[in-house]
């Protein structure tokens, strides 16, 4: 049987378009792990230069802080204890900073420094401090014998529900958690233990309750969970107010609050912004301010006694009253023109290589190929989550989300679509590996607007969850065009690579002359 060189032909472009989606699937697939390992590992620290430390002429005084690990600020403007509290002493509305991350964050509470100069972004695993910690600087002072006998001892004690990955990275010396797999404390026992080390003669008491957190994880702020676990923090703030003895100072604050439907991570405003209230000696009652986590590490030194720390970047509580905006935290990832130049430069590139195919598509053509893919795959995401994908969404670190697996055949349909604008330009087979190409062109933009690889640390609060988001969904879709392909050439009549020329007056259409070698009636069977 004589196979007629048109037919070997299209038969080469149908295998090349299957060989190429399939590569850029699974281009697509391991760019997003590497993505994500980039973006959950530790970056280089960045580290602003020491400052000269002065000596503290007093002795050491006793601070007591409690973290409601999750609680957001409209929920703690309804607690009635804490509300006494910043009634009582200061209240600052904090900026804890991007990411939204309870290590990172808790890192710039201890340290000073904010999370884009330590490199800890996404990091959720137990670390060692990348400068100095308060308790360190306790145990420092210990070892000087810097307080005197009369004083509270030069001690910093950590009491945490669960998660000793987290208190256990910022050097505190005695550090009661349970291990790893094990059941949180019980909140009876939470509520005695706490009790004792305040009444101990430790410098620096920090009691860490994440129940808060863990249901905003699964139900989110808005569910009646949430409130209930917000009371029975707010109960441990009235009990530890109440055993505040004079000359103590007790400090409440959050770390990050939960999105309604839950999750945390991002930068929107209902998360990067908690309540602080702190008591005690030298804070005026009623005084009101806004700050940034830096400060509360510089206020808990003060109220302590310590000198600050050489790197904090903290300032003195007065000038965080006094200023009625607070500084910016530094930018975390590539700047803006760096993103949008890369964002329009790779797409002008995608236009012009599509323009040089100008014989089959034309301008149309080459608009039909830009990056629609990835605009429908954000699009069905926004309708579905209310929004673009934001690194507080779940789905954004599975390898497969079910809760994604609707939308695939959503946007199945929107690049169907484009493939049968473009197949009635420059034909099946360039089509479909435009699409392919497309998907791959648009993932590479966010990639590469993201920061990855480009940039240390790699991480954008949108952007980098759509590359997250378009990279998951495109390497199925891809998957899916194969088939569609196949479809589409087995239907199709013939295997165009260009829209045919117009007839030779030779072979006018439809003529019987004996150099035309197309039958008369093409047949599928």
């Amino acid at each position: 049987m004589k196979v007629s060189p048109a037919r070997l032909q299209g038969v080469a472009w149908l295998v090349a378009a299957l060989v190429l989606v399939a590569a850029l699937g699974l281009a697509l697939s391991r760019s997003r792990r590497s993505l994500l390992r980039a973006v959950l590992s530790p970056g280089e620290p960045r580290l602003p230069a020491p400052r000269a430390r002065p000596v503290s002429a007093r002795p050491l005084a006793k601070v007591r802080v409690l973290l409601l690990d999750g609680l957001g600020r409209a929920q703690a403007d309804k607690l009635p204890a804490l509300r006494a509290l910043c009634a009582a002493g200061v209240s600052l509305d904090i900026d804890v900073g991007f990411p939204t991350v309870s290590l990172p964050v808790q890192h710039a509470l201890w340290t000073g420094l904010w999370q884009a100069q330590s490199g800890l972004l996404f990091v959720t695993r137990r670390v060692q401090a990348r400068a100095p910690t308060i308790p360190a600087a306790l145990a420092a002072a210990a070892s000087r014998a810097a307080a005197s006998d009369a004083g509270p001892a030069a001690k910093a004690i950590a009491i945490a529900e669960s998660h000793c990955e987290i208190a256990g990275s910022f050097g505190f010396v005695d550090l009661q958690c349970p291990p790893r797999g094990e059941p949180p404390i019980a909140p009876r026992v939470m509520l005695r233990d706490s009790l004792a080390a305040v009444g101990s003669s430790a410098a620096l008491v920090f009691v860490h309750l994440l129940a808060i957190d863990a249901v905003g994880h699964r139900v989110g702020s808005s569910s009646p969970a949430y409130a209930r676990q917000a009371e029975r923090g707010d109960a441990l703030v009235a009990a530890l107010s109440k055993a505040r003895g004079a000359g103590e100072t007790l400090l409440v604050l959050s770390d990050h609050g939960h999105l309604p439907g839950g999750g945390h991570g991002g930068d929107e405003p209902s998360i990067r912004h908690v309540r602080c209230c702190a008591a005690g000696p030298g804070l005026s009652a009623g005084a009101r301010g806004r700050g940034n986590m830096v400060d509360v590490n510089r206020l808990i030194s003060d109220q302590l006694g310590l000198a600050p720390l050489a790197r904090s970047q903290g300032r003195p509580l007065a000038k965080v009253l006094s200023d009625a905006t607070p500084p910016a935290p530094p930018a975390v990832g590539p700047p803006l023109w760096a993103r949008a130049g890369a964002f329009a430069a790779l797409l002008v590139l995608v236009a012009l290589v599509v323009l040089a195919w100008r014989r089959g598509g034309g301008v149309v053509g080459a608009l039909l190929a830009l990056p629609w893919g990835v605009a429908a795959i954000l699009i069905a995401y926004a309708v579905r989550r209310g929004g673009l994908p934001s690194l507080s969404h779940s789905e954004v670190y599975p390898t497969f989300h079910a809760g994604l697996r609707p939308m695939l055949y959503v946007v199945l349909v929107a690049l169907l679509l484009q493939l049968w604008l473009l197949a009635r330009h420059v034909g099946h087979l360039l089509a479909g590996a435009l699409v392919a190409a497309s998907l791959a062109a648009g993932a590479a933009v966010l990639l590469g607007a993201s920061g990855w690889p480009l940039f240390r640390p790699p991480v954008e609060a949108t952007i980098t969850a759509c590359a997250s988001v378009v990279c998951e969904l495109g390497a199925p879709l891809l998957g899916l065009l194969v088939p569609a392909l196949i479809v589409a050439n087995v239907f199709a009549r013939r295997v165009p690579i260009a829209p045919s020329k117009a007839p030779s007056a030779a072979h006018p259409r439809g003529g019987s002359g004996a150099g035309t070698d197309a039958p008369a009636a093409p047949s599928d069977a």
